[in-house]
């Protein structure tokens, strides 16, 4: 009876093995293949001017332990930022210094500072916010250097022949979680001096339940391999500009952002009246469909 048991157990690992062979050769066929992923959190890059601005004269970043990409470190120091509907406090400065000021946030934190930031990859800085940078020492006024990044992956040659990808190139990024999402038009960047990392910002990471420690895959098939949009829909536009939800019987009339989004869609204007309240993202809605 031992020695069937023993042959069975045997078999079956053989089994679980040989699934498991099968599961990443279908992987790797199917153009996916793991790649590590980090989060990264809201920062700052500072030039050597804004460095003495913001903690003194002679000033220099001090730098308290390295991060993954070669010669990249968090600094000892950290900065407060304001902008025109709040402030953040605590902001992680990193090293070493660059030609320009640059700062990363999400989306949620743009929308929290009232500031804006276009998804940009690093370094490309047109069309960047505005924002106040706050040390110790000093205030710098950090125009056209607010962005949020763009999803990428960090890649060495001899990752990038791996991988089977180029420079520059866009591919997908699997999360592989309880809360599965699939990233598209993720940048892969090549250099000698990258090493191997994928980087999601947290708002990306929240959205899929990331903490850092699930397993991560990009589909080398790059673009090719996104799902085509579907075609959009064309509204037609209302001949009046009347508010999507009237008013009625001397009611107060609450238009919210959500309310705001869909009459925007409909082409509709910001309605105004004595018995209409708009909140203030409402309104922030409505102006930026104006100014487009």
């Amino acid at each position: 009876m031992n020695e069937i048991r023993e042959q069975d157990i045997r078999a079956l690992v053989e089994r679980i093995v040989g699934l498991g062979v099968d599961a990443a050769a279908g992987c790797e066929k199917n153009g996916w293949m793991e790649v590590p992923t980090e989060i990264s959190a809201r920062h700052v890059h500072l030039t050597e001017q804004a460095v003495e601005t913001l903690f003194g004269p002679g000033a220099a970043l001090h730098p308290k332990r390295d991060l993954s990409q070669p010669g990249q470190f968090l600094c000892e120091e950290r900065v407060r930022l304001i902008g025109p509907k709040g402030v953040m406090e605590n902001i992680a400065v990193l090293g070493p210094v660059r030609s320009a000021v640059q700062v990363e946030l999400s989306l949620t934190d743009a929308r929290t500072l009232g500031v804006k930031a276009p998804i940009r990859q690093s370094g490309d800085l047109s069309g960047a916010g505005d924002v106040y940078i706050i040390g110790p020492c000093g205030m710098l006024n950090a125009t056209g250097s607010v962005i949020a990044a763009k999803a990428h992956v960090h890649m060495t040659p001899e990752n990038a022949k791996q991988y089977g990808v180029q420079d520059g190139q866009t591919v997908q990024l699997r999360l592989q979680t309880d809360r599965p999402i699939t990233l598209g038009d993720v940048v892969v960047r090549v250099s000698e001096k990258f090493a191997l990392a994928a980087h999601i910002d947290f708002d990306e990471a929240n959205a899929a339940h990331f903490t850092g420690k699930e397993p991560c895959a990009i589909c080398c098939a790059g673009v090719s391999a996104q799902p085509a949009a579907p075609a959009p829909v064309k509204q037609e536009k209302p001949s009046c500009q009347t508010p999507a939800v009237p008013a009625a019987n001397g009611k107060k009339q609450l238009i919210t952002e959500a309310e705001a989004v869909r009459m925007v869609a409909a082409g509709l204007s910001m309605p105004e009246g004595p018995n209409i309240i708009v909140t203030p993202l409402a309104k922030d809605a409505f102006l930026h469909a104006k100014a487009k």
